[in-house]
């Protein structure tokens, strides 16, 4: 760090992982050598918990995969009744909406039920 002059655009440094290919690493030249370290090792970490998220979605979705598999193939060979079960069991975990009843026909049948009357004007 310390031979690094402050307001440097890159530094080259040797790569120890290829022998004879110097690495050479963009610095921003309004921070310091310290503060270009850090900005890196920020991003590192940012990164390094990325994958560990990643790695995890990943997980979960071939879990989900699976399971969604396994309820196709239980759909290949359900009864009316079974199918019923297994969608109530699609609604509860959220892949399927679940049905609203509809409101024209509760109204429908609510009208059905009011009988109205007239009556003659008393006077």
């Amino acid at each position: 760090m310390n031979q690094v002059p402050r307001g440097q655009s890159e530094v080259e440094l040797p790569n120890y992982y290829k022998e004879n290919q110097p690495l050479i690493i963009s610095l921003d030249p309004a921070l310091s050598p310290s503060q270009n370290a850090q900005r890196y090792f920020q991003r590192y970490q940012k990164l390094r918990n990325a994958v560990k998220v990643v790695g995890q979605q990943i997980q979960e979705t071939k879990d989900e995969l699976t399971y969604l598999e396994s309820v196709m193939a239980q759909i290949e060979l359900a009864s009316p009744k079974d199918l019923k079960i297994i969608r109530e069991e699609l609604v509860a975990q959220g892949y399927i909406k679940a049905q609203k009843k509809n409101e024209k026909s509760k109204k429908k049948d609510h009208n059905q039920n009011i009988l109205l009357l007239r009556m003659a004007p008393l006077f």
